[in-house]
């Protein structure tokens, strides 16, 4: 099976998106005008939020991208594969996910540790503020990486692991599924997963516009089907980009805001993802443009970026952004620490690594020792 490694590269570059995003929100807040009308001392923070160009850190499209990739990438794993390997699969996804998750909320308890004894930094937005756990505990850290990150939907310790319920419960949709399409076809697995969505997008918008990038990575994978011809391509992705750019309020957007009012910042976000994806994936062009050795190594650690710039940004605002402000004043200041964050996110990544291997090996030892114990029950099991 060949290496797809401009999936890797979309995967980094989405994830920069991230934490331009978060950033944005912490140092400039205006752009994406979530906090209110933007006041007339912030005309430049006004002209990028009414600009078609806001992709460039749109977190939230980055994460269907993510549920895209994830969608085709399981699939693409799964192909022929036999029941105990299905068993494997299951297994092991659990704590493939959680080690890195859990010790980054560990990781943000010893940040929060020790900026209860800083000063907090000042003249931040609000969204900052509330991310703060003021009274860190070490227990309840551990819960908010094995239990409430999975399996409620949130983490107070590292906020960015919400969509970790997705990613778990959306990668058994894919094994299911993927089994039926081993072993029945193609149109039928796909209606069913499909059907499945349909059926959960009435109790939960938020996981069913998820499982529908899953099941679009699925589809995409089974079937094989690509836009034909470049134009077209560059045509999908332009509108992708163009799309996940979207806010409300923009001169950009207020003809979709229009069309779908409160439900434009979703369905845009999710038909980007859709988009960005697929356009890649049908074009040898942008292919190669993407096969490049340090954007692979990007996405190799993109899991770990996604992970820890979070509690990275949140200890340099402790340590540097009153500091910043004093010295060269806020523009200039949320500047270098946008930056900073961004650098010492990648950085850091590839000290977290050796996390990541051991989730990887300990997932895999899993999923082996699970595979093992159904093939014996299956060779003890009455004919």
């Amino acid at each position: 099976m060949s290496k797809l490694g401009y999936l890797d590269s979309i995967r980094g570059l989405a994830c920069i998106c991230v934490v331009l995003s978060h950033a944005s929100l912490v140092f400039f807040p205006y752009i994406h005008a979530f906090f209110g009308d933007i006041p007339e001392t912030n005309q430049t923070q006004n002209l990028i939020h009414n600009s078609p160009f806001t992709f460039v850190f749109s977190g939230t499209g980055a994460v269907y991208v993510f549920f895209v990739l994830s969608g085709f990438v399981l699939s693409r794993s799964m192909h022929n594969k036999d029941a105990s390997g299905f068993i494997s699969a299951f297994f092991a996804r659990y704590p493939r996910l959680m080690i890195p998750a859990l010790f980054s909320c560990i990781f943000a308890f010893l940040i929060y540790s020790v900026i209860v004894l800083l000063a907090p930094p000042q003249n931040l937005s609000p969204w900052f503020y509330n991310q703060l756990v003021n009274t860190p505990n070490f227990f309840d850290s551990i819960k908010s990486g094995v239990i409430d990150a999975f399996f409620l939907g949130k983490s107070n310790y590292n906020n960015v692991l919400w969509t970790m319920s997705i990613e778990l419960s959306g990668s058994f949709l894919i094994y299911l599924f993927m089994y039926l399409n081993n072993h029945i076809n193609k149109t039928i697995s796909s209606a069913l997963f499909l059907a499945t969505i349909i059926l959960i997008a009435p109790i939960s918008t938020k996981y069913a516009g998820g499982f529908f990038c899953f099941w679009v990575g699925f589809t995409i994978y089974i079937t094989d089907f690509k836009i034909r011809g470049f134009w077209l391509s560059l045509s999908a992705l332009l509108l992708g980009l163009y799309l996940a750019g979207v806010h409300y309020g923009s001169y950009s957007y207020s003809w979709i805001d229009y069309l779908l009012k409160q439900r434009s910042y979703l369905a845009c976000n999710i038909f980007a993802g859709i988009l960005i994806v697929w356009s890649i994936y049908s074009s040898e062009t942008f292919q190669q443009l993407l096969t490049k050795k340090w954007l692979i190594w990007l996405g190799k650690k993109s899991f770990s970026i996604y992970l820890l710039h979070m509690p990275l940004m949140i200890l340099t605002s402790y340590l540097f952004f009153d500091l910043f402000d004093k010295q060269f004043g806020y523009d200039i200041a949320a500047l270098l620490m946008t930056l900073s964050v961004v650098l010492l996110s990648v950085i850091t990544s590839a000290l977290f690594s050796f996390i990541d291997d051991y989730a990887v090996a300990l997932s895999k030892l899993t999923g082996e020792k699970a595979s093992r114990f159904y093939c014996a029950l299956r060779a003890n099991s009455p004919t």
